[in-house]
């Protein structure tokens, strides 16, 4: 009996994998791409605190959508009301991630990177965590789920946010079943009545198997826009944020050369410097020589392409695969 009860509680746990990745995966895609293509531009005119709350809100939502979506289709069988789960899951999601998108609104937090990122998974899975609690509270060790969400939004925070460029769709499949995997297992201990060793096993295998996955981002100095990002909709003048990560972004100066140090260029409609030569100051090649990571371009209707190049304090743009990112926006 007790093998047939093990049984159905990880048949349950495999199914909630399975059909809260994908709602997941749909409502998180939906998210991404309808913020650089439509979001944005109705936020424009806003001040960057409010733009910030209301996008954040946009994305937990949809994220606390897709995820509180798969998992009500499994715990309609066990008492729990699915609308109230659903709707507690995008409350949370919103009041999570909107926190904080405030929080970091200003972009010149002196905190590093990889510390935003985790705060950004933490206070997602802790919004959605304790409006999913409210539900759950009158279950044996509810409070234990607030730290199980917490624990499946770090991972997949730290994956997003290192993925690399041109494998957005593997990132995201990763991302659904991490966090369909790490809850999953929560609900199998809460109830689905398996062992609780068993499933702390399990989990804290596969928790710190995706914190090092996540974490594992290339070390290599890059550069990159943060906004706009590659295909949006945008309206001019373009707001560019720039970022670089492993590479200090300084004034050009006196043109002292520095080692992991320079400043960023964009080149409009036109193509990156090759490795070595000089970056030429005109029209279409921008530079950035005091150090700036922020600008707006004013750009005619129609598709542009955007290449961010680093140079060093001399203007000579650095190798490396890294060194470049290029992308292309289209104004209505």
């Amino acid at each position: 009996m007790k093998t047939s009860q093990n049984q159905t509680g990880w048949n349950f746990a495999a199914r909630w994998v399975a059909i809260t990745t994908v709602t997941f995966i749909i409502t998180t895609a939906i998210a991404f791409t309808s913020m650089w293509s439509i979001v944005w531009r109705l936020l424009e005119g806003l001040d960057q605190p409010a733009a910030a709350l209301i996008s954040g809100a946009w994305v937990g939502a949809l994220m606390g959508l897709g995820l509180g979506t798969g998992q009500a289709i499994l715990l309609r069988d066990r008492g729990i009301k699915p609308m109230r789960w659903v709707v507690s899951s995008i409350l949370g999601g919103a009041a999570g991630f909107a926190l904080f998108s405030v929080l970091t609104s200003d972009g010149n937090s002196p905190t590093p990177r990889l510390q935003l990122v985790m705060m950004a998974g933490a206070l997602a899975g802790l919004g959605i965590g304790l409006a999913q609690w409210t539900v759950l509270r009158r279950l044996p060790n509810a409070p234990a789920w607030i730290a199980v969400t917490v624990a499946a939004f770090v991972p997949v925070a730290l994956l997003a946010y290192n993925g690399r460029e041109g494998w957005e769709w593997l990132i995201l499949l990763t991302m659904g079943v991490a966090v369909a995997g790490i809850t999953g297992l929560g609900a199998l201990w809460l109830l689905g009545g398996s062992r609780p060793a068993v499933v702390a096993q399990v989990g804290l295998m596969l928790t710190i198997g995706l914190l090092l996955a996540g974490c594992g981002g290339s070390s290599e100095p890059s550069v990159r826009f943060s906004e706009p990002r590659e295909g949006a909709s945008v309206s001019s003048p373009v707001r560019v944020v720039m970022a670089a990560e492993n590479f200090t972004v300084e004034p050009a100066g006196d043109g002292a050369i520095h080692d992991g140090a320079g400043h960023l260029h964009i080149m409009v409609d036109t193509p990156c410097v090759e490795a070595g030569q000089t970056i030429p100051k005109d029209e279409t090649h921008l530079h950035f020589g005091d150090g700036r990571t922020e600008t707006e371009l004013d750009l005619s209707p129609g598709m542009h392409t955007l290449c961010l190049q680093a140079a060093d304090g001399a203007h000579t743009a650095l190798p490396g695969e890294g060194m470049t990112h290029t992308i292309s926006v289209t104004v209505p």
